[in-house]
């Protein structure tokens, strides 16, 4: 602001730099997104296995509308992005197991210390890492990297742990409502609320529980695909434990951590049905459920963005009437 310090101008200014760190988040969260179409196209040269990732996450409103806000689940989605990167390193190119296992271990103690409704993610690289001897490691650096990020609140732990109790024993958004842990009718209704509101996700899941069923089922698919096995199964398991915690308190972008990771799922169904007798057609389905996934998410988000503009408007008009009313004549 040309005076004063940098602690004041924020306190003055805060819209200014609140919007100068959202845009950063999502310069690197293009980044990553870059990075990871640029491994799979070098990998396989296909465009269509480059773009999937990328592509799914314009499938949710929540996503496309989180540049424009400013809170941890920006975070979240560039950590799983990165994870997501990692991921494929590991299953495809040969990535060494000891490395993915301690990095697993900072990106997930990061994303849960970044927020709560993180932490089913930290059972997903269980799933990936075989033998025990990989899981301790990823223990070791999940566990490390939390106490050294604890250190950075511990005089704040307190008051965390009042807000969970609440969170926990109330039946309202931030513990507030009835002392219940949880309002059957409100369950329900936001679980309701959730499948609207994310379709492409339950498309995604639908194929996912598909795709295992076929995997289980057929010792040759279960054989050729073990990592996608092992992956494919724990997005299930996070991905419905997450659905459940939101439908408790329901906000749409407590969801974002299950919809970042999604896309790497429908990746990785891509690379199995690649290898199945369907797979000169399987670039025309991909295409197809990703048009009708995205005019569906249009049809969400269109009349939300037609609604703020209208409010935004009303806003404007309002106050130039004021301003003009208060005016000396």
């Amino acid at each position: 602001s040309g005076s004063g310090s940098m602690v004041s101008d924020v306190i003055i200014n805060p819209e200014k730099y609140l919007f100068i760190s959202s845009f950063l988040l999502a310069l690197l969260a293009a980044y990553v997104i870059y990075r990871i179409s640029k491994l799979e196209y070098k990998r396989s040269g296909s465009l269509t296995g480059a773009l999937i990732i990328p592509f799914s996450l314009l499938l949710y409103m929540v996503i496309i509308d989180l540049p424009s806000r400013y809170i941890p689940d920006q975070l979240l989605m560039i950590i799983l992005l990165f994870y997501a990167e990692l991921i494929i390193r590991y299953l495809y190119d040969g990535y060494k197991a000891s490395k993915f296992a301690i990095y697993s271990g900072v990106l997930m103690a990061a994303g849960v210390m970044t927020k709560i409704n993180f932490a089913p993610f930290f059972i997903l690289p269980l799933f990936l890492l075989p033998g025990w001897k990989l899981k301790r490691t990823y223990g070791i650096a999940f566990g490390s990297l939390v106490m050294v990020l604890f250190l950075l609140i511990h005089h704040k732990f307190n008051e965390f742990v009042n807000f969970a109790l609440k969170v926990s024993t109330h039946d309202g958004l931030y513990g507030g409502g009835q002392d219940q842990f949880l309002n059957p009718e409100a369950f329900w209704n936001n679980l309701i609320q959730i499948m609207k509101d994310n379709p492409a996700l339950m498309v995604i899941l639908v194929v996912t529980v598909i795709s295992l069923f076929l995997l289980w089922t057929r010792k040759d698919l279960r054989k050729a695909h073990r990592g996608e096995l092992s992956f494919l199964s724990g997005f299930v398991l996070v991905a419905v434990i997450s659905i459940f915690i939101v439908a408790k308190h329901y906000k749409n972008y407590y969801i974002i951590p299950a919809l970042s990771i999604s896309g790497l799922a429908w990746y990785m169904i891509w690379m199995i049905s690649r290898r199945s007798r369907m797979r000169k057609l399987v670039p025309l389905l991909f295409l197809v459920v990703m048009i009708a996934s995205l005019v569906r998410s249009g049809q969400i988000l269109v009349p939300g963005y037609t609604t703020k503009a209208n409010q935004k408007i009303q806003e404007l008009a309002t106050g130039s009437f004021i301003q003009m009313s208060m005016s000396p004549k």
